[in-house]
């Protein structure tokens, strides 16, 4: 099965890491300050986490200081919903 992973800038990469792992049961695979790979429960790579002023990606360069986000939409499909909305709450 092809795919493709997605990554989104963040402010803290190991907390949104830890935040994002405990709600869908996915584990770093990669983990630190500036970069993370998280993959679901078949070790395969779901997310991209990178540090907004890590690399000196222009796209990202400098959105830490100027917003607070950059307009993302992610969406994650579940098959244990009651579960995820449980953690969540």
């Amino acid at each position: 099965m092809a795919g493709s992973v997605g990554i989104v800038a963040v402010q803290d990469v190991v907390e949104t890491s830890k935040l994002l792992a405990g709600l869908f049961n996915w584990k770093s695979a990669h983990g630190g300050p500036e970069f993370d790979i998280l993959v679901n429960g078949k070790n395969i790579p779901t997310l991209l986490l990178h540090d907004f002023d890590e690399h000196e990606h222009a796209r990202f360069k400098g959105i830490k200081s100027k917003s607070k986000g950059i307009g993302q939409s992610l969406y994650v499909f579940v098959t244990n919903i009651d579960e995820v909305y449980e953690k969540v709450k």
